[in-house]
């Protein structure tokens, strides 16, 4: 009888030994799923391939983490950018990346935090660069609103300091309520890849709003040509406009 129970634990300890599929194997399915996009599929399976391997492969960590963040499992998205940072895999971009995902998780401290630490190892990386402006832009823009002016000071400074953008392209022109500032990046084809705006003196609830629209409108088509103005924010939008052109002039 003992015999019989050994021979039986012993043939179910096989059978599940032959049904784990080789972690090769899910991994390229993992990898197929991300080439076609299908982002619910790749972060399956890499997260089970990393679970397999006890999370030794840095890179496919780090896309994983883009899997997770695109079907929304940002807390999980967290995760695997801290294992690509952790090996030093594609460092600058994934704590980039894991900022956004903190920042969707709205987790703002830990958001800026993550910004200034990525920044210390990838001072030149654009995204963090313009996402660390852009959130002293808001926080300016937001103290303003809220009639605080030694605080809006602060955070104009920051702004100012965050907003040194390498290879920007910087141009001025008349706003709403005083002078808007855009630095532009653009690549080989002139195409606007990345756009700063400032304007401290456009109302917070109109020009500055308006210029968040604007900076996502024109990134969008990678020019200003074609954008409409914001509706009720005309003035700011010329300036914006103008800023952006008298910053392509400096090629």
């Amino acid at each position: 009888m003992k015999k019989l129970i050994f021979l039986f634990a012993f043939s179910i300890a096989v059978t599940n030994i032959f049904a784990q599929t080789d972690p090769n194997q899910i991994k390229k399915e993992g990898n197929d799923a991300f080439n076609a996009k299908n982002y619910p599929v790749a972060y399956a399976k890499f997260s089970e391939y990393l679970k397999q391997t006890n999370n030794q492969d840095s890179a496919t960590a780090y896309y994983c983490g883009i899997a997770a963040d695109e079907v929304k499992k940002y807390a999980e998205a967290v995760t695997f950018f801290d294992i690509a940072i952790q090996k030093k895999f594609n460092t600058g971009n994934a704590y980039a990346r894991k900022a956004l995902a903190l920042d969707a998780l709205k987790k703002t401290d830990e958001y800026v935090a993550t910004l200034e630490e990525g920044l210390k190892v990838d001072p030149n990386n654009k995204t963090m660069i313009k996402n660390y402006g852009l959130h002293y832009l808001k926080a300016g823009l937001a103290a303003q609103k809220a009639g605080k002016a030694e605080e809006a000071e602060e955070t104009k400074a920051e702004e100012t300091k965050a907003a040194a953008v390498e290879g920007a392209l910087t141009g001025t022109a008349k706003g709403f309520g005083g002078e808007i500032q855009a630095q532009v990046v653009v690549d080989e084809s002139g195409v606007i890849t990345d756009l700063l705006l400032m304007g401290d003196g456009e109302t917070p609830e109109i020009g500055g709003t308006a210029m968040e629209e604007l900076t996502s409108a024109i990134l969008e088509k990678g020019t200003v040509e074609g954008v409409d103005a914001v509706s009720g924010a005309t003035v700011t939008s010329e300036g914006v406009f103008a800023a952006v052109k008298a910053a392509l002039e400096q090629k």
